[in-house]
This record gives structure tokens, sequence and C-alpha cells, in this order.
């Protein structure tokens, strides 16, 4: 063989430390630049399979349930015209709530995340609420039911369309709608006195200026004696 190493042919350098000739080429090709060396193969993972599985699947969301109850069975809308004059401030607004939180509740699966969005409130204030509703606290006693016996108002203002705010509008719209009625018919009853009107709705007199402030109708109070 005429390949020389240095200046010494193959067989002569075989020869020289003992190693045949085709042994000898083979381990010149194989360590020269222009060959690589194939990569081993990676071992393969000791995890037992379900926790591979476990490892790879994604986690799914975290969703704010409450307390893992269904959500309470939606109410009936509140016929508010029967309530004038007959039901106190928070009695009607917990109509209110009963029949629209009881909705949106049950349109969002019971998340209090998604209902807090819609809503425009807290997370907490959607937990309040619903643990009101959950424990009867909004439910109509016995007192407010007989009350509601008793002749509805004569010229009575007809009541908010509340409906078509179910699908879109939030907590504050809706109250501040029903507010924005009973208020300016509250008023309208005692000549703009507030502490009357205060009275007549079982609220305090701030309360009272706060609301009507918000639904901008403070300009209808009498400023002496109110």
């Amino acid at each position: 063989m005429s390949i020389l190493v240095g200046r010494m042919k193959v067989d002569d350098f075989a020869r020289l430390i003992g190693m045949g000739v085709e042994e000898l080429v083979e381990a010149i090709v194989s360590r020269s630049p222009g060959r690589s060396t194939p990569t081993p193969a990676p071992a393969p993972s000791r995890m037992p399979t379900k926790a591979r599985a476990a490892k790879a699947a994604p986690a799914p969301p975290r969703r704010a349930a409450l307390g893992g109850a269904p959500p309470p069975p939606a109410a009936d809308p509140p016929v508010l015209a029967d309530m004038l004059d007959r039901a106190t401030y928070k009695q009607i607004h917990n109509a209110v709530d009963r029949w629209y939180l009881g909705h949106v509740l049950e349109e969002v699966g019971g998340n209090v995340s998604q209902a807090a969005r819609r809503l425009r409130v807290s997370r907490k204030r959607v937990r309040v609420l619903w643990a009101r509703l959950r424990e009867g606290r909004m439910n109509p006693t016995a007192a407010e039911k007989a009350l509601m016996r008793k002749p509805a108002p004569k010229n009575a203002p007809p009541p908010p369309d509340l409906a078509p705010l179910l699908p879109r509008g939030t907590y504050r719209q809706l109250h501040d709608a029903v507010d924005g009625w009973l208020l300016r018919h509250t008023l309208g009853q005692v000549d703009g006195n507030v502490s009357q009107a205060a009275r007549q709705l079982d609220v305090s007199r701030k309360h009272l200026r706060d609301h009507l402030a918000r639904v901008g109708l403070s300009d209808m109070t009498r400023t002496r004696g109110g």
C-alpha cells in the first residue's frame, strides 16, 4: 500500500505499532475532520407513564366557584308596581336582586369571576350577594307578604322595564334605574322632604342623599326641614 503516514508507508507503520493495515486505515479515517461522530440516542425516561401524561397535559384554568354549590334558580321578575308605597327601599332592591342575580349566576354557571365581570362589581361583592340569596335573606318575610296584600297605590308612575337590562346591564345600571323611579315618586309624595322620604323608605338621610345624587335627583329635595 502506497499511502504514507508521515514519511512511512502504512504497512510499515502498522507493523511498527502492532496493528493490521485495515485496522489502522479504519482508525485513521474515523478520526478525520470530515466525518461526524453519531449522536447517541437519549436515554429513555424513567418517569412513570401517568406522571409523564400529567406533566404534559396543560393545567385546567382555575375557576372561582361559589363553594362548589350550584347557582340558585332564577326568580321571576319582581312586580315593582305592587311594592310601591308598601315596601321599604331594601325590600324593593332585594326583590330586584333575587331576579337579576339569579339569572346572572345561572348564566355563568356559578363562576364568581365571570359573574363579577358581568355585574361590574368585585368578587367579594358577588359572594356576599350570593350568600344572602342562598340563606334566604333576600326572600320576602311574612310581614312583607302581608304588606303586599294592601291595595296598590293609585296613579302610581309605571316602573322601569328591567328586562332589556338583563342581557348586558350592570348591577349599578339596574339599581339606578329602580332608584330613579322609586326616589322620584317618594320625594314627590313628601314635597321633597328628605327626612320624611327616608322614614318612608326606612333608610338613613345620608343613604338617601347619596343615592339621589347618583341618579341626578338632588334638585328635588327641599332644603328647609329636609
